[in-house]
């Protein structure tokens, strides 16, 4: 059904992603991992409590993952790195799409933080029904309800194992030179820098 699912991630947490697998926000601060958090506190906020079928669920649970990377997250994450000086630190872990069959897998029709967007099991039909397929390929967003049902995403409950990062994008060739320093002798997937405009915005 998809191909491929995107986690947008901070260089600095590729190595330990690699070693332990795309984890929940909450095992990360269960095991007290190192981990440099890109997220909106407010956003987060709203994770913790959401709906589902009338039963409340904490999607700090799950691993989010984006079913279209180059989204409003993506813009607001490259234009704040880059006012420091950090541009080239941003990655997106391409991840086959295999969890979106998933029993224990979430489907959001948009960003799932927002009290708007509905929540579906990701083997349930009519959530991928309500999804708006156009918006969620659309280069860029014209309202405020493209921009949220371009954000959709498939999350994964509790951890993801590192087997299923099938490529590492980032955005320079000083950018890979740096993740592959960090990552060490450590089994790296495809790595590619994004240089063709189809991912990053800058």
């Amino acid at each position: 059904m998809i191909a491929s699912l995107f986690h947008i991630t901070h260089l600095d947490n590729v190595a330990c992603i690699l070693h332990k697998g795309l984890l929940c926000r909450n095992r990360i601060e269960t095991l007290h991992l190192p981990y440099l958090d890109l997220s909106d506190a407010s956003c987060q906020a709203r994770r913790s409590s959401r709906d589902l079928g009338g039963h409340t669920v904490d999607l700090h649970n799950y691993v989010p993952l984006f079913i279209e990377p180059r989204n409003a997250m993506l813009y607001r994450l490259e234009k704040t790195l880059a006012e420091s000086g950090d541009g080239d630190d941003l990655v997106i872990l391409e991840v086959n799409g295999t969890p979106a069959q998933w029993h224990a897998s979430l489907l959001s029709d948009g960003i799932a933080s927002s009290p708007a967007t509905h929540l579906f099991h990701a083997t349930d039909p009519g959530g991928w029904e309500a999804l708006d397929w156009d918006a969620i390929r659309c280069r860029t967003w014209k309202n405020q309800l493209a921009k949220r049902h371009k954000m959709a995403e498939v999350l994964v409950h509790g951890t993801l194992n590192g087997r299923h990062i099938r490529k590492i994008w980032v955005k320079s060739p000083a950018a890979l030179q740096a993740l592959r320093a960090k990552v060490g002798g450590k089994n790296l997937p495809t790595a590619t820098v994004a240089d063709d405009g189809s991912l990053f915005f800058s």
